[in-house]
């Protein structure tokens, strides 16, 4: 019998429609904001009312030697041992400072999503992505890794309904 455990032996990274070369590891958050209602007179909070929704997504990726995620890549396997391993591109993660910093005023959002090589399904799709971050790990006997932190608009998840809870 085939595992229903979706793990990250079967999920890849795609950002636009390219699939993110040598990642690591990825995760993601969605929260709800809300704000507690205090009323005199009463010690108790009476409300609590959704106020935001915030959309944060991470990934780690391997550092190659050859190129930089500040351009897109060529020529390299964007996903070796897997269903999806083919040598092509992978794809910009965030715009360069370059002379003047316009890239970062010019560019716009990304669609990211994370698919089940089995399945062949989005698993995640997160919206209105962009790169916010992006750090480095160098260790005396470890790869170099880049963690790369995205802030989004909207994530949904493969088969989510649209109803509210309790009702």
């Amino acid at each position: 019998m085939q595992s229903q455990v979706f793990s990250g032996a079967r999920a890849f990274l795609q950002i636009g429609r390219e699939t993110v070369g040598y990642c690591l590891a990825m995760s993601g958050t969605t929260a709800i904001n809300y704000q507690p209602i205090e009323v005199i007179g009463s010690l108790a909070v009476i409300e609590h009312v959704p106020t935001g929704y915030t959309v944060e997504m991470t990934a780690q990726l391997s550092r190659l030697s050859a190129f930089t995620r500040l351009a897109k890549s060529t020529g390299i396997n964007v996903a070796e041992g897997s269903a999806q391993a083919v040598v092509g591109t992978s794809p910009q993660i965030m715009p360069a400072y370059g002379n003047d910093g316009l890239a970062i005023l010019e560019t716009g959002e990304l669609v990211a999503n994370i698919q089940d090589v089995i399945l062949k399904k989005t698993i995640y799709k997160i919206k209105g992505v962009k790169a916010s971050q992006k750090a480095f790990d160098i260790g005396a006997r470890a790869p170099v890794a880049e963690n790369v932190t995205f802030v989004a608009r909207i994530m949904s998840e493969l088969d989510e309904g649209d109803q509210a809870v309790g009702i």
